[in-house]
């Protein structure tokens, strides 16, 4: 440092030849937001802090130098950014220390300028700023405090808008956003000792008054007609500051298509609009559209979502305004067009609050980069009825070299998208000079070649706009490639290139548009656009007439029938997925007149309007309505996505689908099953009418009852069931059967009921053991754990009692049951499986008729006494029928003497001698037989006598035995 100044009169002649004359009012660095972001991250005060080792100290005022000790200082340049600072940098601050060193390495002031504005704004921050202990304590050297601090002192203080506006101001400089800069250079103090500073605020209002002065021209030739010249001017002043909302529109107004066109398109899904250039000569181009007012800026979206009027802008006669002047720091002024304008274009970190260094509302890319746009091309959309007051969007990416995608496109908003060159043409010299005939455009008319003017680099002496990639022409000039489009010897070099897209309203479809038929309903689902405040649906009924629906419940996924389930035309059938809903109410629907819009809200299960029912259900991965009533015949279902627009709700064009609902049979609505005298089972159903019912058996769980079904997809009719609902299931049957109602191809599923036909007994027999009993003898079934025994008395009202048997006991002690002096029926069969089943009556084969208790009872009387001596003994045979009717086929009664006419009793008939015989029929007819006993041999002495049965009956008739005792003749 030299002289005495130093400290006292900093920034008269300070330092060496590289020392600033004045602190800086402004970083002047692109990107410093992202400097800030960075730094703020690491939690450090400021940039110089990763410059100096620990117990270093920094000089600023004529360089950056890190003083490690008395006479040790060393210059801070990219090589020791990149190699000691580097080294000792930790791995967070490793890629900003990298940042600082290709800064350094572009621009050696940069850094230092960067440095300065820091530590002013701290000691400005600071209570006790005005003290050199203050700078000293940030680290400053103490041969340089003091003078720091005077030199804070007197540079101007900065509030939060000028902090923003002071760091934003080069990054709205170096991406072409003029408008903003000009709002940031408003706000900012005098520009005072810093030269920079003052050079681009003098480049920034040159530019300023050149883009008004084109806006002033281009409303003349479009009050005189002159389109094609005012779409030159308009071009010319877009591609000064494409941030200018009126040259962006007035553009799009008054162009003619030359290069192709824009087509804007919206992706699938919500994921926002595809950009992609058309050359002039592909087909499927079109026209890009008449140049009138619906291409200008102000537009509005009506509640319906058609273009409401288009307004044009309203800055005084002839859309202009006065030239009251727009402020370019330090009193310097614009002359210019000092209307909304102007406070249209925000910017990052503008005097409107937005942070410093953020990514701002006009989408501003990286200063340094080829663009947002790319090399060629910047991309702007322009919003239908948006207020000048909003800022300018731009979309990153090149249409020429690729689609381009726009995922930001506000919904329910109409947009146009413009695609201006990036070579920025140089600053036209004004009216007064082309009127003159010098400068950039000469005096020649249409036709005549003449070059513009060399341009000058951003932040030259000048201040002169960005330099061009290669040469840009004035009136009639001609530039070449595909950043500057060839547009001919037409005066309108202004426009050469531009493109433009038609208006599309931002309003996605649904996508997976699925429709159903059923019966007597129709299920729509789909999947909403993520942005999407609802949905509506209309319904075209057969008769042409169409009932309107409102927005439905997420969740729902149409079910259908089977068969009538299908994607609609030109929409994606993969969108619905989930489980169908649960089944709604049938309603009823007249499309005819005098029917409302009925608005199905969220968590309403169901909503009627009008004789419509539409009900919707949940389940997961989309949204859908059921319209229930409707009749049978070709519909048209169309779904329209609906947005919130600025004056009301936005809808979609729509996605539309047919389908057609079918007649359906009447559902069978009871099912029965009973015990079938004779054995198997009888079913009875109702309902069903004009329908073919069908008993089946579903090869897993049955579908609910009123489930719709295809008919080709039925399990076959049993065949053990007949159409009149006799059922012979086989043996070991258990089974749930289910009635179907089928009418042509559709069918609806009816009751189901559980029936079961157990394996019958074989070897089933029973007889007699004494009065009212009998002994009961089967075969056990190999696969039963019981087997029931049934009695059925057809006396007692055919009532059956059961017996069950456990196979341990049967097998152990046998069965004998009372069974009743009458004819029983005897039935045994396996116990039941399921308690819920109806159990059907066993066949012949398990059944055994025990007749009634016919029993013969005989009786020897001895002889009657005549004189001294007996007559012979009598023998008596009754026939005992507790019943009333002993039957046909009664055996024979035969009194059988022993053997050798001893004492000796015969065990069978031929043990003995036959000494009478009572026949069946005499005993059926007499009931009581008596017949005298002659003695065998004759004059014998006592011999033992026993009464056998036989031939007919012999086996199911008792004999009545008296004690043996009694069976002796003598």
């Amino acid at each position: 440092m030299t002289g005495t100044g130093t400290g006292a009169g900093f920034g008269h002649a300070l330092g060496l030849s590289r020392a600033l004359t004045g602190l800086p009012v402004a970083p002047l660095v692109e990107r410093y937001g992202e400097l800030a972001a960075a730094q703020q991250g690491l939690g450090i005060g400021h940039l110089g802090e990763l410059l100096v080792p620990p117990g270093g100290r920094l000089r600023v005022l004529d360089g950056i130098f890190a003083v490690e000790g008395p006479g040790r200082r060393r210059h801070v340049g990219a090589a020791v950014l990149r190699g000691p600072v580097a080294a000792r940098a930790g791995s967070g601050a490793a890629a900003l220390v990298e940042r600082l060193a290709g800064i350094q390495e572009r621009d050696p002031a940069a850094l230092r300028r960067i440095l300065l504005y820091q530590l002013v704004q701290l000691l400005h921050d600071h209570p006790r700023g005005d003290r050199p202990e203050t700078a000293a304590a940030l680290g400053i050297d103490p041969a340089e405090a003091a003078a720091l601090v005077r030199a804070a002192a007197g540079r101007a203080r900065l509030d939060a808008a000028g902090r923003a506006a002071a760091e934003s101001l080069e990054d709205a400089w170096s991406q072409g956003r003029i408008r903003a800069a000009a709002l940031c250079a408003a706000a900012l103090p005098p520009a005072g000792g810093d030269r920079l500073l003052a050079d681009r605020l003098t480049g920034i209002a040159t530019r300023v008054r050149d883009v008004d002065a084109l806006l002033d021209e281009a409303r003349d030739c479009e009050d005189r007609g002159d389109l094609e010249e005012a779409a030159a001017r308009y071009g010319r002043a877009a591609r000064l500051a494409w941030d200018c909302p009126r040259a962006v529109r007035g553009l799009v107004r008054t162009h003619t298509p030359t290069y192709g066109r824009l087509t804007a398109t919206l992706r699938p899904a919500g994921a926002g609009v595809e950009l992609r250039h058309l050359p002039s000569d592909d087909e499927t181009a079109g026209p890009a559209g008449p140049p009138d007012a619906e291409t200008a800026a102000v537009g509005t979206t009506g509640p319906a979502g058609t273009a409401g009027p288009a307004d044009r802008e309203s800055a005084g006669p002839a859309g202009r305004s006065g030239a009251a002047g727009i402020p370019v720091g330090g009193g310097a002024t614009a002359a210019g067009n000092a209307d909304t304008e102007t406070a249209a274009v925000g910017t990052t970190g503008s005097p409107a609050g937005e942070p410093a260094g953020t990514s701002g509302p006009t989408g501003g890319n990286p200063a340094g980069t080829a663009g947002a746009g790319g090399a060629g091309w910047r991309i702007v959309r322009l919003v239908r009825g948006e207020p000048l007051t909003v800022p300018l969007t731009e979309i990153p990416g090149d249409p020429v070299t690729g689609p381009v995608t726009d995922p930001e496109a506000p919904l329910g908003r109409q947009v146009r998208y413009v695609a201006l060159p990036r070579d920025t043409p140089p600053p036209d010299p004004g009216p007064a000079a082309r009127a003159a005939g010098t400068g950039a455009v000469g005096s020649a008319g249409r036709g005549t070649r003449v070059r513009g003017h060399a341009p000058a680099t951003p932040g030259g002496a000048a201040g002169s706009p960005a330099a061009a990639a290669g040469p840009v022409s004035g009136h009639g000039s001609t530039a070449t490639g595909p950043g500057s489009p060839v547009r001919g010897d037409d005066g309108a070099a202004g426009d050469a290139g531009v493109l433009v897209s038609a208006v599309l309203l931002v309003a996605p479809e649904v996508e997976g548009l699925v429709l159903a038929d059923g019966r007597a309903r129709i299920e729509a689902s789909w999947l909403r656009p993520a942005g999407a405040v609802g949905v509506e649906v209309t319904v075209t009924g057969p008769d042409g007439r169409t009932v309107p629906h409102g927005s439905v419940i997420p969740g729902f996924t149409a079910a259908g029938s089977a068969t009538a389930g299908h994607p609609a035309s030109g929409s994606a059938s993969s969108g619905a997925a989930g489980s169908p809903g649960p089944a709604a109410a049938d309603g009823a629907v007249t499309y005819g007149p005098g029917r409302g819009t009925a608005d199905v809200g969220v968590g309403d299960a169901e909503q009627r309007a009008g004789g419509i029912d539409a009900s919707v259900g949940g389940g997961d991965g989309g949204e859908g309505v059921r319209f229930g009533g409707v009749a049978v015949g070709a519909h048209a279902v169309r779904v329209r996505a609906r947005y919130a627009g600025p004056r009301g709700d936005v809808l979609s064009l729509g996605v539309e689908g047919e389908v057609t609902v079918h007649a359906w049979p009447e559902p069978v609505v009871a099912l029965g099953a009973r015990a079938r005298d004779g054995g198997g089972l009888r079913l009875r159903w109702t309902g069903g009418a004009g329908a073919d019912v069908r008993i089946v058996q579903w090869p897993g769980e049955a579908p609910a009852e009123g489930a719709e079904l295809a008919a080709d997809g039925l399990p076959p009719a049993l065949p053990w069931v007949d159409a009149a609902g006799a059922a012979d299931p086989p043996p070991g049957t258990l089974a749930t059967v289910s009635a179907v109602a089928v009418l042509g191809a559709r069918a609806l599923a009816g009751p189901s009921t559980a029936v079961e036909a157990p394996r019958p007994v074989a070897g089933l027999t029973a007889h007699r053991t004494s009065a009212g009993r009998a002994r009961i003898a089967f075969e056990w079934p190999d696969d039963a754990g019981r087997v029931v025994v049934a009695t059925t008395t057809p006396e007692a009202g055919g009532e059956a009692v059961e017996h069950p048997v456990v196979r341990a006991v049967f097998l152990r002690e046998g069965l004998e049951l009372p069974v009743g002096p009458g004819a029983v029926r005897i039935t045994a069969y396996a116990a039941p499986r399921s308690s819920l089943a109806t159990v059907a009556a066993p066949g012949d084969a398990g059944q055994f008729l025990l007749p009634a208790d016919v029993a013969i009872a005989y009786r020897v009387l001895p002889g009657q006494r005549r004189m001294l001596r007996r007559g012979p003994a009598v023998l008596r045979v009754t026939l005992l029928a507790p019943g009333g009717d002993p039957g046909a086929g009664l055996p024979d009664f035969v009194l059988v003497a022993g053997a050798g006419g001893g004492a000796a009793r015969p065990r069978r008939p031929a043990d003995g001698a036959e000494l009478c015989r009572v026949t069946g029929s005499e005993l059926a007819a007499a009931g009581t037989v008596e017949r005298e006993i002659v003695p065998h041999p004759p004059a014998a002495g006592p011999y033992a006598v026993r009464g056998f049965l036989l031939g007919g009956r012999a086996a199911s008739v008792r004999l009545d035995e008296p004690s043996l005792t009694s069976l002796v003749v003598r």
